[in-house]
């Protein structure tokens, strides 16, 4: 988790970081790089979650919150259905979360705060999804889970009280990346596309050259370093370069995907792939809305109960989900 002293951070990022930093110098030792430091998958995934666990808060009043499995042939995909207290009022829709940490780390857990906060200020079901996790489980596992989810929804959901006919997906970092392949994944096969597409601070391509990821290698937070390993562990072979589901950011074709809302980091090396991305959406047709918030960076969602100006854009986001959804 380092960083420039000489970076110029938005309100209340400098306290969250010397928290953060405290935070983990207290929990034991480890070394001074940043929060997903090197280590064995298992080692990534303790750290990550014993590193959440410091941002836990309760459920808001009244929400309900399940525990699901979706079984798909030879798995059962982990899920946590939150529904805010508002959903016993009138059918809300839904909005599929795929959580960060490098497809390798991340959770339900890990993401729990996150996703119930956005189920209650967006006014919508969340389903929060647990992908199947590389390296074990390289590419096509996690998209192929996501996909399996998102047709329960539509086609079982129902049953537990889900709207399957409005629909939107989001996801942060690597979860930004699954909901892109997934609107590519149905658009390639002809079915129905979500109403709408969140991808917040998302690593879109294998470019490791761009200026961000030059000017950020070492971080704050997410260091270039770390997307190299995230990326070998995804796809340990590159495949086919034009294959949209696997780089959404080369599709030849980006036309007639969903509304998107690329939200990115100033100081995160994976902002220019959503600044890229956003443009090429734009490029396509594709109504699409790129903002790239000063002074941030990676995982700024984590901050916004110091940090005002991640509290606005979080809100934002919301806002705009709500919109495009209850439309």
């Amino acid at each position: 988790m380092t960083r420039d002293d000489d970076l110029k951070l938005a309100d209340g990022m400098e306290e969250f970081y010397e928290f953060c930093m405290n935070t983990r110098k207290s929990s034991g030792p480890h070394s001074d790089d940043d929060v997903t430091e090197a280590g064995t998958p298992e080692e990534r995934r303790l750290r990550m979650e014993t590193f959440a666990e410091i941002f836990d808060r309760p459920y808001p009043d009244n929400m309900k919150v399940r525990n699901w499995y979706v079984t798909a042939p030879g798995r059962e995909i982990p899920v946590r259905i939150y529904r805010p207290s508002v959903a016993d009022k009138f059918s809300i829709p839904t909005l599929l979360y795929f959580h960060g940490g490098g497809w390798v780390q991340g959770s339900l857990d890990t993401h729990d705060e996150i996703t119930a906060a956005i189920a209650e200020h967006a006014e919508v079901q969340v389903v929060a999804v647990h992908f199947r996790r590389p390296p074990e489980n390289p590419h096509p596992a996690a998209v192929n889970d996501c996909f399996k989810v998102l047709q329960w929804v539509r086609n079982e959901g129902q049953l537990l009280g889900l709207n399957g006919d409005r629909i939107g997906i989001a996801g942060d970092s690597a979860g930004g990346h699954l909901s892109a392949s997934l609107t590519q994944k149905l658009k390639l096969e002809g079915l129905p596309n979500v109403l709408f597409q969140v991808l917040i601070y998302p690593a879109m391509d294998t470019d490791f050259t761009t200026s961000s990821y030059t000017e950020y290698e070492r971080g704050p937070w997410l260091t270039t370093e770390d997307m190299r390993y995230f990326w070998s562990a995804y796809m340990p072979d590159v495949g086919d370069e034009s294959d949209p589901v696997r780089y959404p950011a080369r599709a030849e074709d980006l036309s007639g995907l969903p509304p998107a809302l690329i939200v990115n980091a100033q100081h995160d090396p994976l902002r220019d792939d959503g600044i890229n991305y956003g443009q090429k959406l734009k490029d396509a047709g594709v109504t699409v809305d790129v903002r790239t918030v000063e002074g941030m960076t990676h995982a700024f969602l984590r901050a916004r109960y110091m940090s005002a100006p991640a509290a606005r854009e979080f809100n934002q986001i919301c806002n705009q989900i709500k919109a495009h959804l209850h439309a």
